[in-house]
This record gives C-alpha cells, sequence and structure tokens, in this order.
C-alpha cells in the first residue's frame, strides 16, 4: 500500500463524517455486507493485544479500534468498522487520532439511527463499562447489561485511560 493510500488522521475523519451523513435519526437495519464488517471489528477488539505479538498490523488495528471504542464513542466505532478494514487500520498513519477524533465527534450531529444501529449490532462485552445512573456497568452482547458497577472515582472511566 503506497503511503497516498494510507489513512490519515484527516482522511480516516472524512470517511467518519461520509458515513455518520448516511444516518438519520431513524433506525434502518445495516446491510449484510456492513455486518460483515462490524462483526470482524467487534471480533478483533475482543482479541487481547497480548496475543496479536506476532502480527503488528493486526495488533495496531487493535489498538486503534479499542482506543474509537472505549475512548470517544461506541457509535465512531460502529462508523469506523464501516468505513475502514483491519489491513488499512493497520497500515494507517494515523497521529493524535483519538483527540482529532474525538474533536470532531463533539462538533457533529449525533443521528439517533446510529445510536440505534450501535446498540443492536456494534456493542459487545469490553474492558470498559459504560456509564449508568451515576455508575458504570459492563454491557453484555445481547445489550442486557452485567451485575458489576462501578460508582464515583473507582469507574473505569480516568484520565489515565484515555
Amino acid at each position: 500500500m503506497s503511503s497516498k493510500s494510507q489513512l490519515t488522521d484527516e482522511s480516516l475523519i472524512d470517511l467518519l463524517e461520509k458515513q455518520r451523513c448516511t444516518f438519520t435519526d431513524r433506525y434502518r437495519p445495516l446491510l449484510t455486507a456492513q455486518e460483515t464488517a462490524l462483526q470482524k471489528a467487534n471480533k478483533l477488539v475482543a482479541e487481547a493485544p497480548e496475543s496479536l505479538t506476532r502480527n503488528y498490523s493486526k495488533k495496531k488495528a487493535n489498538n486503534i479500534l479499542n482506543d474509537i471504542k472505549n475512548c470517544i464513542s461506541h457509535d465512531v466505532f460502529v462508523l469506523c468498522a464501516l468505513v475502514t478494514n483491519l489491513s488499512a487500520l493497520g497500515a494507517s498513519k494515523l497521529g493524535d487520532y483519538v483527540s482529532k477524533i474525538g474533536a470532531w465527534w463533539d462538533g457533529v450531529h449525533h443521528p439517533k439511527g446510529l445510536t440505534m444501529v450501535s446498540e443492536r449490532y456494534g456493542m459487545r462485552i469490553s474492558k470498559t463499562p459504560a456509564l449508568v445512573r451515576g455508575g458504570y456497568q459492563d454491557i453484555l452482547e445481547d445489550g442486557q447489561h452485567a451485575n458489576q458497577s462501578y460508582s464515583g472515582a473507582e469507574g473505569p472511566f480516568n484520565d489515565e485511560q484515555c
């Protein structure tokens, strides 16, 4: 892959924006190819980074997707899974993508339809529980909450993680 076609912060944000604009505030199911792409991304983020030590490209894609999912938004994770593939992420030339993508996401409309798709297709149990009234709970694959909850400073969202 030539350096001209490698993902950069700006080119990834452009792709995310184009995909975000395809969503409205109404739910629409994903196409089969989109479901497959999201399943691949979910499968990769479920792998422990330590298990990927011999495959640098896959490990890099794992780190990027986990950062996006855990530090920015599950919705942005879904967008990223839909507009990229694991090879492109693994060969990317991203810099401070968490800050740049986070700033972009903070400044745009969040379509309700995207959130519904994220809840339906994109949620998997992760190391970072979701914020719920006054605490945190893990989200399971079927959207149900695990019994584990956290409160206040002991919660998993802190400056060290992201």
